[in-house]
């Protein structure tokens, strides 16, 4: 297999704390809109561009029916950062959450810091990007499913979901080559009663292959963009375009009352059912307009000028 790799530069820690994400605000900040009508799952995220450091924070429940009383809190710091916090004890991480968390009460910060600063809780990196050639080696009867074949940092929360998926995808190939359900892959069905299990095997290996390839590694793809990205760490644009992109997709997701879909990134963070594929050219699609809509801006600004 050719495999192409990339080692993630960021340090993660998570925590939960046991309080709604209200109380974590301070009160000035919680009631203002729009958090004060923001709906009670909402995804949060926090920035601090002196220090490189993102936070990404999701309220949770124990079951469906039991109120959303605690906030699940993912912080990311460059490389070798949070270890030198690790070494530190509680006191290293108390400046780097005021700076990150400025809007937070006092108490929730030190809560926080005291959960992450536990022996317990060990900061690793976001492991490997994995873009495998191909999913199979179908003279070999081998198959890649999950970090083998489509490894990714955890930047969009998709690397078990991708796994699965594959998973899904096997058991369809499986289908497909035995005649239960239509090839997707261009793969003739084969009678096991007739055919020898070598052959079996390889088809069902070529047929995975044909189905799975190019959203896993679009998977991959979406998730070195990850969130933002920087020129050290995934996607090679920048923050701000980023940011221009998500901005300008979520104003025509409002002023079209959805018919704009919300930025493809946010949609994979929100479970959007939509295949990476796809999502992946969308994106794409959404940066060659926010590059546009600025240079378009730009342009008629200096119209005006000249």
């Amino acid at each position: 297999f050719g495999v192409k790799t990339a080692h993630d530069t960021m340090e993660y820690q998570v925590a939960t704390l046991p309080r709604p994400w209200k109380d974590i605000l301070r009160e000035e900040k919680a009631n203002t809109a729009p958090l004060d009508t923001c709906p009670p799952a909402s995804l949060h995220s926090w920035l601090d561009t002196k220090m490189g450091s993102t936070a990404l924070c999701f309220p949770i429940r124990e079951s469906n029916e039991s109120p959303i009383d605690k906030f699940l809190v993912c912080i990311i710091f460059p490389e070798g950062l949070l270890g030198k916090m690790k070494q530190s004890g509680f006191s290293g991480y108390t400046s780097a959450l005021a700076a990150l968390f400025a809007d937070w009460t006092p108490d929730s910060r030190l809560d926080l810091a005291r959960l992450l600063a536990a022996d317990d809780n060990i900061p690793s990196t976001g492991g490997v990007c994995v873009w495998s050639q191909a999913l199979s080696h179908p003279d070999s009867g081998v198959v890649l499913m999950g970090d083998s074949g489509h490894g990714m940092w955890p930047s969009l929360g998709q690397g078990c979901n991708a796994a699965l998926e594959s998973v899904s995808v096997f058991a369809d190939a499986i289908e497909a080559v035995s005649g239960s359900v239509s090839s997707g892959a261009g793969c003739r069905n084969i009678d096991y009663s007739t055919s020898s299990h070598k052959e079996f095997v390889e088809a069902i290996a070529f047929e995975y292959d044909g189905l799975r390839r190019d959203d896993a590694l679009a998977a991959v793809d979406l998730t070195y963009g990850g969130i933002g990205g920087t020129k050290v760490r995934g996607t090679s644009h920048s923050p701000l375009m980023f940011k221009v992109q998500m901005m300008i997709f979520m104003i025509l997701h409002k002023l079209t009352i959805g018919l704009v879909p919300m930025p493809a990134m946010i949609r994979i963070i929100k479970g959007d059912s939509a295949r990476y594929s796809t999502l992946k050219w969308e994106n794409k699609v959404e940066m060659y307009v926010a590059y546009g809509t600025v240079i378009g801006i730009l342009g008629f600004g200096l119209s005006k000028f000249m």
